[in-house]
């Protein structure tokens, strides 16, 4: 998880913690120290929401015009996106890939380069049903590979689980492995032949298959896959432009924007 994101969730606990402990014994608790940093987080997340205005500006009048970014959206009101259903996440994320179908921005997406594959034609089969169990994704990739993607939000993955998948894989032409997508590396999982991918890392690639989509004229695809991004970015992620979480919020706008200017000048 990254580290502001970790402090906040932390800062937050502690806030709650001390107001109850306050209540409870308000004079034998030394609630100052903590206190203090408290305060002096909300102070960083006011300066952040500051910085968050010009950020959001920029990044709705440069890669979104007409659009606008969807971090500016509530979809955390959206009562279908508002948790982390894995099967909604799941559904939505394979018609955004089924809508591309070129390899060299499919395999990407999860972290795997397309190499000799660039120029095939991919697809997403959702829960594909196994002897050793229910894939939640299968990109294929004409009839040359196959890759396998776990897809987690709020569940943790079991190792066990991974294996059976892996076992499977090597038995398929030209497996191109196994990818768990997830929001952070799970610590209850030891090093295996799977890779990681975040949604973080998901998000902010979609953002740019958004910015290509607008600038082609498929403003349908541009915006369903923004309304995604959104829905990963407040509810999975859990930016958000008031409280602890704002410098988070600035610092991936700010890694998209670099990303975003860096292919514009290829």
């Amino acid at each position: 998880m990254d580290t502001t994101k970790k402090l906040g969730m932390t800062l937050g606990r502690w806030a709650a913690l001390g107001k109850a402990l306050q209540e409870a014994a308000p004079v034998q608790v030394p609630w100052e120290p903590a206190a203090r940093m408290v305060a002096a987080a909300e102070k960083d997340a006011d300066v952040a929401a500051q910085i968050l205005g010009a950020l959001l500006k920029n990044s709705s009048a440069d890669t979104f015009p007409g659009l606008g970014d969807p971090l500016e959206v509530d979809f955390g009101a959206h009562r279908w996106l508002r948790g982390a259903r894995e099967e909604s996440y799941s559904d939505w994320l394979a018609w955004i890939i089924n809508r591309q179908a070129k390899s060299e921005r499919i395999l990407p997406l999860f972290g795997i380069e397309a190499g000799a594959l660039a120029g095939k034609t991919c697809s997403a089969d959702r829960e594909c049903c196994t002897p050793r169990g229910r894939l939640d994704l299968v990109i294929n990739c004409d009839e040359s590979a196959v890759l396998a993607v776990e897809i987690k939000t709020s569940s943790e993955p079991d190792d066990e689980q991974l294996k059976r998948y892996l076992a499977l894989l090597k038995q398929w032409r030209d497996s191109l492995g196994l990818v768990l997508l997830a929001i952070d590396l799970p610590e209850n999982l030891g090093l295996g032949d799977w890779t990681f991918c975040s949604w973080r890392d998901v998000s902010v690639r979609l953002r740019r298959w958004a910015s290509i989509w607008l600038a082609e004229g498929r403003l349908m695809d541009a915006a369903m896959t923004l309304a995604f991004c959104g829905a990963v970015e407040q509810n999975l992620l859990g930016f958000s432009s008031d409280g602890i979480s704002a410098p988070a919020m600035a610092e991936y706008l700010e890694e998209w924007l670099e990303k975003y200017r860096n292919a514009e000048d290829r």
